[in-house]
């Protein structure tokens, strides 16, 4: 595709996500303020944008069944944005002032997402935060290590 505007970046980078099964991509354009989720099939049949005008959206990762979308939005929260039902919910609850979350990524079987949590007293370019997953049901919360600049599972890909 080409686009008359860019993928949108967040601290250089572009935020573009395969699905474990190589035949979906996300990914975020920014136009007139809006923030556009991007979710396209490689056979171009499922293709679907959703229109994020008030949060924000950043880094986007969809989830294992292909029904919800994490991603990191400009207040500094996880925010999860059901695909086909449409509508979103804020995971995390961060005050910008003092803290916000980054990289989102979801557990294999769908029911957790971990990310990195990040203090605003630390410095912007320090390497550091917690790796913290939330229950997607219940929003319990955990933090699973300090200092950590990002989390990530290996994927699988498949045929």
């Amino acid at each position: 595709k080409k686009f008359s505007f860019g993928i949108k970046p967040w601290k250089g980078e572009t935020g573009i996500e395969w699905t474990s099964d190589s035949r979906t991509i996300i990914y975020i354009l920014s136009d007139s303020g809006s923030d556009i989720i991007n979710i396209d099939d490689i056979d171009g049949g499922n293709n679907k944008q959703i229109i994020s005008s008030g949060i924000g959206a950043f880094m986007p990762v969809i989830s294992p069944d292909k029904s919800t979308i994490a991603f990191a939005g400009r207040d500094g929260n996880i925010w999860l944005e059901k695909i086909i039902e449409g509508g979103n919910f804020k995971l995390t609850n961060a005050d910008t002032a003092i803290d916000y979350n980054l990289y989102p990524q979801w557990t294999s079987d769908g029911k957790n997402v971990f990310f990195t949590h990040c203090f605003t007293d630390d410095g912007t370019d320090k390497f550091g935060g917690n790796l913290e997953i939330i229950d997607v049901q219940t929003l319990k919360k955990m933090v699973l290590s300090n200092n950590v600049f990002r989390g990530f599972i290996m994927k699988m890909m498949t045929k």
